[in-house]
Formats: C-alpha cells, sequence, structure tokens
C-alpha cells in the first residue's frame, strides 16, 4: 500500500510546490536567496524520495536557509505527510514535527513549540540508532530553550539537569554542550540564582570551539550574561583574554562593541575611570567604522559620565554635547530626554545655569513628547532646579508645582523619597532667599528626615548656610543692643561732664567706675559670642551625629535583612528539621532587626517603644507560622512606654522562644480555641519590668525543669534572664505560665 500511494503523493508535492512557489514570488519577490529557489526547483525534478526529503528538510529549516517563519512551517507539514511513504518513516515524521516546533519557537509561541517537539519526542522514543540519538538530544535541547523563553524557569532546569549525562558521557557535540550550559546559567539568572549561573556560564565559555568567530560571539554573549548577573569579577577575567583576543586579530563587528561595553562597566564599578574612558574611546572608533550610531551614542554617554566622575567637567559637557549630536544626526529621538536632561545637568556643574535652563527644556519637550509620565515630571523638577539657581523663585515654584502635581495626581506615580528631599530642600533654599529662616530651617528639618540614608553631599553647606543666617540674625540683635548701650553711654557722658565742672574729684570715681563697667561688659559679650559659637557648634554636631546614629540602625536592620533572606535562600525541600531550624534562627534575628527599625522609625535613638515592637515582633511570628494562624488567638496587655535598646534585645529574643515554644507544644488538634496572653508592665512601687507569656494548651510537663532542658531555645531564655539578673517563675493553670521580673537597676 505504501509504494502505491507514493505516485499519487509526489503529484500533491509537486502541485503543491509550484502553487506555493508562485505565491511566495508574488509575496517576497527577490527577497529570497538563490539558494532557496534553487531547493524549490529541485522538488519539480524526479529525484529519489531519501533527496526529496532532505531537500525538503533543508527548506523547513527555521534557522538556517528559510528567512520566512510560515515558509519553514509550510516545508515541515509537506515532509510531514511525505514522511508517511519513507522507509524510515518514524525518523523523518520526529524530525518535520521537530522543524515545526523549531518555526514556533522563532515565532514566540513557545507553549506550542514545546508542545511539537514532546511530540517529536514521543516519535522517537522506540528509534535507537546514532542518527535517531541525535535527533533526540537536539530536540531535548529545543525544549530546555523554550520553557527558558517561555520563563518557565524551574521547568527549564528541571528539563536541563538531565541533559549532562549526554556531556558526561561524551555525546554532545561542542555546539551542544555550550547550549546546555548556556542556557541553564541563563534559567538559573532568572530565578536569581547568580551563583548556580555563574557556574554554568564558566562552563560554557570553557567549552572548546574551532570556529574563532563562533567562539567569541558566544564567549561574549556568556560573559555578557555574567555581568548582568553582577558577578564582576569573573565577567572581568573572563573578558580580559577576549578583548586581548579581539585586538590582536583586529576584529571589528558587534561582538568587539559587546565586548568592550562588557569591559568598561566592570572598570566603572570598580573606580577605574582612567580604563573606563579608554576603552569607551575604542569602542567609538570602532562603533563609528561600522555604523553602529547606537553603540557610539551609549559609548559617548557613559564616557561623559566617567570624565564627570574624574573632575573633568568641561571634557565631560563637551562629550554629552557631541553625543547628543550623534543623536539628533540619526535621528535617535528615545534619547533626546535622556540626553538632553544629562546636558543640562552638566552645565549646572559648571554653574552656567542659563545654558542649563535651556537644555532642561528641550528635555521637557521631548518628555511631553514621549507621554511618559515620570519624565514629564521629572523635567519639570529639573527646571526647577536651574531656575532655583538662576534665582527665579517664581518660575522655580511653578516648575516644582507642576512636577508635583504630576505625582500626586498619578497614582502609579508614588512621591518618591528622592523627590521629597528635592522639594523640602529646594523649599529650604527659597525660604532662606527671601528671609524667612525659621520656615527655612523647618524644611530643610524635614529634609533632613526623608533624606535619611540617602548620600547628602550638600549637607554641610546648606547648614552653613543657615548658621550664616542665624549668625547675621544674631548680630543685627547684637547691634541694636550697642546701640541702646551706646546712646546710655552717651547720657551718661553729658552727666558726668556737668559733674566734672564742681566735683573732680566724683568725675574721677565716675570715670573710673565707667571703665570698670565696660571692660566687665566687654568680657562678658565676649563669652556670651564664645558661648553662642559653642552652641552652634554643638547643635550642628547634634544633627551630624542624629543622622549618624539613624544611618547605623538603618545599615544594621538592613545587614540583619540580609542575613534573613541568605537564610531564607538556603532552606532545603524536604527536610523539616533543617527547615524549623531555620525558620528558628530567622525568628532570632528578626527580632532584632525589629528593634533597629524601631530606633530607626522614631526620634529616640536609644529607646524602643514597647508597644509597636511587641506588636511588629508577634505579628512577624504569626506570619511565621502561618499554617496556624487560624487556630491560635493571640491577646496582648502592653504598657505603651520606652525601654533601653540594652533591654529590648534579650526581652525580644525571650517572648521570641516562648511564642515559638507555644507554637510548637502548647496545642493538641483537637483543642478548642487557642490563646496566647502576653503581658508587659512596669513594677508597681519599683524601678523594673514584668514579662508575662502564657497559653491556655496542655501545659507543662510535670517532670518540666528549665534548668535540666535540652532545649536550645530554653537554654538561651534562661540565659537571657540571668544576665538581666532578673527571676523567672513558670507554672501550670489551665495552660504553661512563664513569669519574668527585671530590675531597671541592673540595665
Amino acid at each position: 500500500m505504501g509504494k502505491a500511494k507514493r505516485p499519487y503523493l509526489r503529484f500533491v508535492i509537486i502541485v503543491g510546490v509550484m502553487i506555493y512557489l508562485l505565491s511566495i514570488n508574488h509575496i517576497f519577490g527577490q527577497s529570497e536567496s538563490k539558494k532557496i529557489d534553487s531547493l524549490r526547483l529541485s522538488l519539480l525534478k524526479k529525484i529519489p524520495d531519501s533527496t526529496r526529503a532532505n531537500i525538503l528538510y533543508k527548506l523547513a529549516n527555521p534557522y538556517t536557509v528559510q528567512s520566512s517563519v510560515d515558509s519553514a512551517l509550510f516545508y515541515a507539514d509537506i515532509l510531514l505527510k511525505f514522511s508517511e511513504n519513507l522507509n524510515d518513516s518514524t525518523f523523518w515524521k520526529a524530525r518535520a514535527i521537530k522543524l515545526i516546533g523549531d518555526s514556533y519557537i522563532k515565532k514566540k509561541d513557545y507553549e506550542q513549540s514545546i508542545y511539537q517537539h514532546n511530540q517529536a519526542l514521543e516519535a522517537i522514543q522506540k528509534l535507537t540508532t546514532d542518527e535517531s540519538k541525535k535527533l533526540r538530544q537536539a530536540i531535548e535541547i529545543n525544549i530546555l530553550i523554550g520553557y527558558y523563553l517561555w520563563k518557565k524557569y524551574d521547568e527549564a532546569i528541571k528539563k536541563g539537569l538531565p541533559l549532562l549525562k549526554y556531556i558526561e558521557r561524551g555525546e554532545s557535540t561542542k555546539r551542544n554542550e555550550e547550549f546546555i550550559f548556556r542556557y541553564l546559567g541563563n534559567a538559573y539568572l532568572g530565578l536569581n540564582n547568580t551563583e548556580r549561573a555563574t557556574e554554568y556560564y564558566k562552563k560554557a565559555i570553557a567549552v572548546p570551539i574551532e570556529d574563532r568567530e563562533l567562539k567569541i560571539t558566544l564567549s561574549v554573549a556568556n560573559i555578557n550574561a555574567l555581568y548582568n548577573a553582577k558577578d564582576y569579577v569573573n565577567a572581568l577575567e573572563l573578558v580580559l583574554p577576549v578583548i586581548d583576543t579581539i585586538q590582536k586579530e583586529k576584529i571589528e563587528n558587534r561582538d568587539a562593541l559587546k565586548a568592550y561595553k562588557v569591559l568598561c562597566g566592570v572598570y566603572e564599578m570598580k573606580g577605574e575611570y582612567g580604563k573606563t574612558i579608554q576603552y569607551y574611546d575604542k569602542m567609538i572608533k570602532i562603533a563609528e567604522k561600522k555604523n553602529e550610531h547606537g553603540y557610539a551614542i551609549l559609548a559617548l554617554k557613559y564616557k561623559a559620565t566617567a570624565l564627570k566622575k574624574i573632575n573633568k567637567p568641561k571634557e565631560s559637557l563637551d562629550t554629552g554635547l557631541l553625543c547628543l549630536e550623534v543623536a539628533k544626526k540619526y535621528d535617535f529621538k528615545q534619547l533626546f530626554y535622556s540626553l538632553n536632561n544629562a546636558v543640562g545637568y552638566q552645565y549646572i556643574d559648571l554653574k552656567d545655569y542659563a545654558n542649563a535652563a535651556v537644555y532642561l527644556k528641550e528635555a521637557l519637550l521631548a518628555s511631553e513628547k514621549g507621554e511618559n509620565s515620570i519624565d514629564i515630571a521629572n523635567s519639570h523638577t529639573s527646571l526647577g532646579e536651574a531656575y532655583l539657581k538662576l534665582e527665579k523663585f517664581q518660575e522655580a515654584g511653578n516648575s516644582f508645582e507642576k512636577g508635583k502635581k504630576i505625582f500626586l495626581s498619578n497614582k502609579d506615580l508614588p512621591m518618591s523619597l528622592p523627590k521629597l528631599c528635592l522639594y523640602h530642600e529646594s523649599l529650604s533654599i527659597i525660604y532662606s532667599f527671601q528671609g524667612e529662616h525659621k520656615n527655612s530651617l523647618l524644611h530643610y528639618k524635614k529634609y533632613i528626615k526623608y533624606k535619611d540614608s540617602l548620600a547628602m553631599n550638600d549637607q554641610k553647606g546648606r547648614i552653613a548656610e543657615l548658621d550664616m543666617a542665624y549668625e547675621t540674625e544674631k548680630k543685627n540683635k547684637e547691634i541694636e543692643v550697642l546701640s541702646a548701650q551706646n546712646e546710655v553711654q552717651k547720657l551718661k557722658a553729658d552727666k558726668e561732664k556737668d559733674i566734672r565742672i564742681g566735683l573732680l574729684l566724683v568725675g574721677i570715681v565716675s570715670f573710673l567706675f565707667l571703665g570698670i563697667v565696660y571692660n566687665r561688659y566687654r568680657i562678658e559679650k565676649n563669652a556670651v559670642a564664645t558661648i553662642e559659637r559653642q552652641k552652634i557648634a554643638i547643635e550642628k554636631k547634634s544633627i551630624e551625629n542624629e543622622l549618624l546614629v539613624k544611618e547605623i540602625h538603618h545599615r544594621v536592620k538592613n545587614n540583619l535583612q540580609i542575613i534573613l533572606s541568605l537564610l531564607g535562600s538556603y532552606i532545603p525541600k524536604g527536610d523539616e528539621k533543617i527547615k524549623r531550624v531555620i525558620l528558628e534562627s530567622k525568628n532570632r534575628i528578626k527580632s532584632m532587626a525589629l528593634i533597629h527599625q524601631n530606633l530607626h522609625n522614631t526620634e529616640s535613638f536609644t529607646k524602643v517603644p514597647t508597644a509597636s515592637y511587641f506588636d511588629d515582633l508577634i505579628r512577624h511570628i504569626k506570619n511565621s507560622y502561618n499554617d496556624m494562624n487560624k487556630l491560635i488567638r493571640f491577646t496582648t496587655d502592653i504598657e505603651n512606654s520606652e525601654i533601653k535598646m540594652t533591654l529590648a534585645v534579650p526581652l525580644g529574643l525571650i517572648v521570641n522562644e516562648l511564642i515559638t515554644n507555644t507554637y510548637k507544644y502548647a496545642f493538641t488538634p483537637h483543642q478548642g480555641e487557642h490563646i496566647v496572653t502576653v503581658f508587659f508592665r512596669n513594677l508597681e512601687g519599683e524601678k523594673g519590668y514584668h514579662l508575662k507569656v502564657s497559653d491556655n494548651g496542655k501545659g507543662l510537663p510535670d517532670d518540666f525543669n528549665i534548668e535540666a532542658s535540652e532545649s536550645f531555645g530554653l537554654q538561651m531564655v534562661k540565659g537571657m534572664v540571668s544576665q538581666l539578673r532578673g527571676k523567672m517563675e513558670y507554672y501550670n493553670e489551665a495552660g504553661a505560665h512563664f513569669n519574668i521580673y527585671i530590675k531597671e537597676a541592673v540595665l
């Protein structure tokens, strides 16, 4: 039956190809290559079936011969039908379905692509020839790629890891090895696992590939992935040999530009701006020679930034202007906003505020054409800064108000912390120039508050300006006082003149008296001036110390949060014991982090508000045991007071351990409502505190003795109470009760 069908099938294929040739020529004209035309014409000749199948396979490959995905799908479909009459029909059927899947990858229909590739795998499953094994491996690699491009990174890793067996057994080509390593790296990077991503990128780069140009292309792709993963050390180590090859062989293509871009980026991250500028110049030279205008603009833009970093504002401005000129020449309209904005700020650095305003206006026009609300709001704000420097307070105010209005009117654009800082700082400056120093200082304090841990390079200058205004105001008052005193002295002198006429002795005594009074006044005035200067210096130092302490608490909180994130990322699947130990460690660290968070959010730097701290701590513990939250209700009686940080840390750890033990041991599954009570009060009649944690669970074991307990948590509670020189009581009364008493004197 198979042979009887062949003449009919050949006729169908020939007619179909003729019709398709006519339609393709009509649609694409001369866009297809002569090679494709030659292959198509070969199908019209009388040729063996195996040759015809190979021609159809070439025409159906969307990554080599064929430029049109639809054309590839057309020929793949013909090959699929034609495969039914071939001797090795199963193999050719799998090849045809794979090509259909490849075409869907190129069409970015990844779900359909994976479906087709799985169909191809199913078709080839029982074949054991060498060719079928190679095809199976290629299909499995494409499934890995499909899942990665579909952004299903877990599935990509799940499909990719078994492919390593081909490499271990030496059954994979070097090109396929590079594919497997690179896309596993990409998948791990998609999951933010940079350590594993780096491991596979380095393996991909180490694969020996004879084609030098292809090797550089693949190496640059993997190095760029390492750079994007922020593994700058390995990126630099691996890109330097590639750059050396590029320079020795005088390679000037897009791969060279990408390699130089990575190298410049790494040197910029390391602060080596001299090398950054050197390699940006090489990048610019290649980009101009090869008409890669986008890369030329990018290199000029970042070169300008590097020149600014090494305090060469004039060279930075010239480079920025050249960058803007190239962008306008080649109509890179999408960059007009950012480049005009950059040039405007370069003029601000040179204190040429008039030219700055010109370019910032251009940036505003470009942002309005782009209809990007963030860019428009930022443009108004930048222009307001320039007007402020030009002392055009009305225009500055209008620009700031427009920017602020856009932010406040758009729910998707919340007022950011830097913007709040900028607005309050600008209002501080405006009030300062208008002589309203009280309002100026008020807004500056708000600026300091919102600025928090952000870099404030102009802090000392602004404090000096406010100090100068304060000193000027103080001196004016002193002048008024001195004027009044001089008037008094003049009256006294007149009176003395009258007295001297009659009473020379009284005049001499009066003269001596006035000299003594004046000398004492001068001494007192100098002393008052010295005290005032010291007071101002102390106030300045106090502001700086407040900022420093807030920054310390902020950094400690962030470092503890990093530790929590690291612990969370290493929780293994399936091992409940280790998972529980890590969870308890995270809760202990979180109890300390919450203290620094509360200190950071309050005006006090040494005392923690008890109510908010214990509420935050209990809420965190509940969230960490969310699978039991529906069964447990918390009641709290926390006195709203403040305690020293030295007491808050051990108390937080004690509460964390006692509540954690309650979750673990206190309740049985069939018990009614589970209640945990936390009580904290000042001791009546004496300086000290009373902490109580209790529950209505099954209570402590009859033979419970905390001294003999092997629980790390309870031993830590005991140690903390001992450290505080406190006293702990525990007993059963419709549940477990722990009472802890601490004297203030020991803190």
